[in-house]
């Protein structure tokens, strides 16, 4: 069975990265047979996850959890066709949004700010990647500047 690994790694690993920032990446396939692609893409996405409990039926209590990916900013790793055996890197530019929401994590929700790929195969399984990355959002009226 042939092995395929997609790996994102990124150019400041711990962050932090700021509201209007280049967040630079590297997309790494690592494929040992040619692999067939309708296409591939890196998305800079906010992942919101809700998950609450309610009173179900007979006394039970009952979890109901959603996720939703907002896609802030994209770019095409591959077009469709072949991509030969081998390792592939590819360089991944996503601006983050001068107004990005600032991550939170509670009881009820959490929201993340991600760098997500996927490389799209027909009939097969797609491999993809994602990493979470570390976005500080200062206070209203506040600036802030790396190192504080």
């Amino acid at each position: 069975m042939a092995k395929t690994n997609v790996q994102i790694d990124l150019n400041q690993p711990t962050g932090p990265y700021y509201p209007g920032d280049l967040v630079q990446a590297v997309v790494t396939l690592q494929n040992d047979k040619d692999l067939v692609v309708r296409g591939a893409s890196a998305w800079l996405l906010m992942r919101e996850e809700y998950k609450y409990k309610r009173p179900g039926r007979k006394g039970h209590t009952e979890t109901h959890s959603e996720t939703e990916e907002s896609v802030y900013a994209s770019v095409e790793l591959a077009g469709e066709g072949g991509i030969p055996a081998g390792q592939h890197a590819y360089p991944v530019n996503l601006p983050i949004p001068a107004d990005a929401a600032a991550p939170y994590a509670g009881k009820i929700t959490r929201n993340a700010w991600l760098v997500k790929c996927k490389f799209d195969c027909p009939k097969a399984f797609d491999p993809e990647a994602e990493i979470e990355m570390r976005l500080v959002v200062p206070a209203p009226g506040l600036k802030i500047e790396p190192g504080e």
